[in-house]
Order: C-alpha cells, then structure tokens, then sequence
C-alpha cells in the first residue's frame, strides 16, 4: 500500500505542476488513480451485508468474525493446526514454492504463540513478586521469634534404586558432594548469596549389627539470615539380596547464629 500511495501523490504533483493543457491521456489517468485507491482500501474491513455484494476484480475476500475483509488476490489465511479454525492471518502464496508458504505460515503461528508466552510470563512474574514478597514477609516474621533460633529439622527419604545406578567408587563422595550442596542451596531464596562454611565427608554413623555399607556427606553454608545444614547418607547392598541402594537427606535450618562455631552447629543433625 505504500508504494500505491507514493504513485497516487507522484501523479497529483505532476498534474499540480503542469501549466497549460495537459499532455497526457486523462481517460487512463483516472482509471489508474481509481486502481489505486482501490489497492489502498483492500485491507479494510467492512461490515459484512446480506446482499451478497460483487467481489472487486483482482480481489479476494476473507471472513474474519462478523467482519468481511477484502485483499489483493494472491493472499491465502492461515488455519491454525490446534484448533483448525481460521486464524485471521494470512500470507502472499502467489508465485511462492509450497515450501515457502508453508514456512511462512510456521513462522506467524509461532510469532503469535510467542506473543502468548511472553503475556503468560508477564503474568507469572508478577504471581512469583506477590509470592516471594510474602516469603519474605513470613520469613521476617519467623526469623526474629525467639523459638526459631533453635531451628526446623527435616528428613527425606528417596526411594531405593539398584546397585547398577551407582556411580564408580572414586565418583561416589563428589557425587554426594554435589547433592548435598543442591539440597542446601533449596533452604534459601533464590539467587541469594552463600558462604561455605564447612563441607566433608561423614564418618560419624552408628551402624549396629547393619551389615550393609554406608557412606555420607555433610555440609553447613549461611546467607545473611540463616544457618543450613544438610548430611546425605547412602545406604548400599541393602539386606536381603544386597541388590539396592537408598538415599537420606537431613537439614537442619535456624536464624543465623553469629557466634556458633560450625561444629556446635552440625550437632544439631545427628550424633
């Protein structure tokens, strides 16, 4: 349509500017400017009518709602694969390979499922804001009670997995390693920075008459509020058949406690 309005107003200046009879054929000037101001007026939308009115020549016309639309032959509205419904989008198929239209309808689905997404996104942030503003709040609240610096103990227990899963001997203890800290950094806010205080392995396990083997990790880490402690354990050839492994995971978590030393700290988990 830009190009059809820089030929209209070219040929309005040529005639403002000629002086004395014009030396053209009026007759196919009026015919071209009527061509054009119809390609400027073929993507608006009219009220569709009961009567049933006549297709321009070199147009076509699409339904889009209770509105029908006219546009230059050629133009082709996508369907929507989802819901096989008319999208209200359409491309230039004329004179194009069917790969191209095809990638050319692909590409305006996804510009407008994008669309969607970052209108979701926009949503979900600001549920996230309203939700980690809370946590925060309770969080305050929580931390400045005399009760809490005693602190939350909690213990998880994963299910039992076969003796194939477990990673070579010299990779066991880096791997418990990595668990352990992934489970620390789960107690604080995300993104929120962390000292390392204290991180090892566990010895102190009471086993009994347990013939199977065990072997753990420990770990402390604090932020600017709080005190996390976790110990993995792994339990390997478990009786009868010697067959499985299990994981256990114990944190301890209170306020930040100033003049503790990490090992008074830990006691907390296990003896």
């Amino acid at each position: 349509e830009s190009e059809s309005f820089r030929m209209l107003e070219d040929l309005k200046r040529r005639f403002s500017k000629t002086s004395g009879p014009p030396k053209v054929n009026l007759h196919a000037v009026k015919r071209e400017t009527s061509s054009l101001k119809r390609r400027l007026s073929a993507a608006l939308p009219v009220k569709k009518s009961s009567g049933g009115d006549a297709v321009p020549k070199g147009f076509c016309e699409f339904t889009v709602g209770d509105y029908a639309f006219l546009a230059s032959q050629g133009y082709k509205q996508i369907v929507d694969p989802q819901t096989r419904e008319l999208s209200g989008q359409f491309v230039y198929a004329e004179g194009s390979s069917k790969d191209l239209v095809d990638a050319r309808e692909r590409l305006l689905l996804l510009t407008k499922t994008a669309t969607q997404l970052r209108e979701q996104i926009k949503m979900l942030e600001k549920e996230l804001g309203t939700v980690e503003s809370e946590m925060a709040e309770l969080d305050t609240r929580i931390t400045s009670h005399p009760s809490s610096q005693r602190g939350d103990i909690s213990f998880t227990c994963r299910e039992k997995r076969p003796v194939e899963d477990l990673p070579e001997p010299e990779d066991e203890l880096h791997e418990l390693r990595v668990q352990a800290e992934a489970v620390a950094r789960e107690q604080l806010p995300v993104g929120s920075p962390y000292s390392l205080m204290q991180s090892g392995e566990f010895r102190r396990m009471y086993q009994g008459e347990d013939c199977s083997q065990w072997v753990g990790w420990q770990m402390h880490i604090k932020d600017s509020t709080h005190d996390v402690g976790v110990v993995v354990f792994r339990r390997k050839f478990i009786p009868d058949d010697g067959a499985t492994f299990q994981d256990f995971e114990v944190v301890f978590q209170s306020a930040r406690q100033a003049n503790s030393s990490t090992e008074a700290f830990m006691a907390h988990l296990l003896h």
